[in-house]
């Protein structure tokens, strides 16, 4: 409920310009990351859904010569959309591109005041630290300053409910 609650206020254009939803697989992180986009958007504001690996592949696909779009334009979509949710941060294998990539991209929408929802496995501060280092951890946990809020889903994965 704390992170329904969370998603709603952030829908609205209340509460911390970064807010990070964490929680087991399964526990609905995305689907309430998703129904907090359609607020948003009725409300007439841009915004993209982007799984964090997609995310990194398309900057990706922009580096070979028959490349379709810049890397330019591709930061420009992420960096100017006025709501942008990176699902799933750290679901996938973690090199220092996607490192540098994320922690660059989260850090310039915080400059410019732009609101960022992320879904993650990553129920701490230290799991994140651990896996993409202090500086992005302490970007997405930087509550001192009430530009970040973190909600951690205390449920189970709602897929097994019911399982042998």
């Amino acid at each position: 409920r704390d992170a329904a609650r969370a998603c709603v206020v952030f829908a609205a254009g209340g509460g911390p310009n970064t807010l990070t939803v964490a929680g087991v697989t399964g526990s609905g992180k995305t689907h309430i990351a998703a129904a907090g986009l359609r607020v948003s958007a009725s409300r007439g504001l841009r915004v993209l859904f982007i799984q964090a690996q997609d995310l990194l592949d398309e900057i990706k696909d922009t580096f070979g010569d028959n490349a379709k779009r810049t890397t330019g334009e591709v930061l420009e979509q992420l960096r100017t959309v006025a709501v942008l949710c990176i699902d799933d941060l750290g679901a996938n294998q973690t090199t220092p591109f996607a490192i540098s990539e994320l922690t660059a991209l989260i850090d310039w929408r915080q400059r410019n005041n732009l609101r960022t929802l992320i879904t993650t496995n990553m129920m701490s501060y230290s799991d994140i630290a651990s896996t993409f280092g202090h500086r992005l951890a302490s970007r997405l946990h930087d509550v001192a300053t009430k530009r970040c809020g973190v909600v951690v889903m205390q449920c189970g994965d709602y897929r097994m409910q019911g399982a042998a």
